[in-house]
């Protein structure tokens, strides 16, 4: 199947050369910029075929044709394969889409040096035999659930990249917070700075990094409310340093939960008894947070894609 990427050139690639857009921009490795080269129509400018030495300028449309996007460097990645079982929610020549269980990192951390969610899909190629370098396109915290999106090559990787910059990668969340949000639905802005010290943790500063997220209320239980969290930007640890900012901080969260506004809750007993739950197994042991929606354009032939990740059995038990 013939391949192609196009791209209109800005005025920071103008005056570059195709070949240092194609490599330094684009990701392209040295072998496949030299068989696109090679092939008639390969690289062109605005409908006419260019050595890679041309410079474009500003507003010229550059498209390259690649039938071939097998990356010759995969074998050098230095991750052990797992070969744990995956998920799959979808797959084809250019993408790969799971769903991640809770606990499990996407990349090797701490003790999950050998089974992190990298290292299943290192595993789950060398067992097919497929010579495929899989690129992650953002990821979850260890105890997030729910999709993770995988590009099976550079050029995907970078189209994927692009479109989750331009915030047309749209992901979606189901969180399960504590009390009932006075809005039923909403818009939380407030920017978000690292906080000092450990474990990693973030905190609302007005010299942090501009932070947005909409939420919506699905439905309202004893204490507690389900969420469904959209967000605008993709700052680390968004939704759960945004919902204890509004005073409803994620059910299990062990970093967040005293980051509230106690008018807001019925007891602090209240949420000790959820948390720690004595007299029987806690409700749920992690921050409840799933990514359950993604949705967005196929690098290649523009398709609408639309994943869905079914809800979690701890999350289950919770909305019955």
């Amino acid at each position: 199947m013939r391949k192609s990427i196009t791209l209109l050139v800005t005025d920071q690639l103008a005056g570059r050369t195709i070949k240092e857009i194609l490599r330094q921009h684009l990701g392209l490795t040295s072998r496949q910029v030299s068989r696109a080269k090679f092939r008639p129509d390969g690289i062109c400018v605005n409908g006419k075929q260019e050595f890679v030495t041309f410079r474009p300028g500003t507003k010229d449309l550059l498209e390259i044709r690649l039938d071939d996007l097998a990356d010759e460097t995969a074998g050098s990645v230095n991750l052990a394969p797992s070969f744990r079982p995956l998920c799959i929610l979808r797959e084809d020549d250019d993408l790969l889409v799971l769903d991640k269980p809770a606990g499990l990192s996407v990349h090797p951390c701490g003790s999950q040096q050998k089974d992190s969610l990298a290292n299943r899909v290192v595993g789950y190629y060398q067992k097919k035999g497929d010579f495929i370098r899989a690129r992650v396109i953002g990821r979850l915290d260890q105890d997030t659930s729910g999709i993770v999106l995988f590009a099976k090559n550079q050029v995907a990787a970078y189209r994927l990249t692009e479109q989750r910059r331009q915030n047309h990668l749209n992901k979606q969340y189901l969180a399960i917070v504590r009390g009932t949000l006075e809005k039923k639905q909403g818009t939380i802005c407030a920017p978000l700075l690292e906080a000092p010290g450990l474990p990693p943790r973030m905190m609302v500063d007005k010299k942090g990094k501009y932070a947005e997220t909409h939420y919506e209320i699905l439905k309202e239980y004893p204490g507690y409310s389900l969420v469904r969290c959209r967000l605008v930007t993709g700052r680390m640890h968004q939704i759960r340093v945004h919902m204890a900012f509004a005073g409803h901080p994620l059910l299990g969260d062990p970093l967040y939960h005293d980051d509230c506004h106690a008018d807001d809750f019925h007891t602090d007993d209240f949420y000790t008894d959820i948390f720690h739950a004595s007299d029987k197994a806690p409700l749920i042991a992690r921050a409840a947070l799933h990514c359950d929606q993604l949705t967005f354009s196929h690098p290649f032939s523009g398709q609408t894609i639309s994943c869905t990740a079914p809800v979690p059995e701890d999350f289950r038990l919770l909305l019955i």
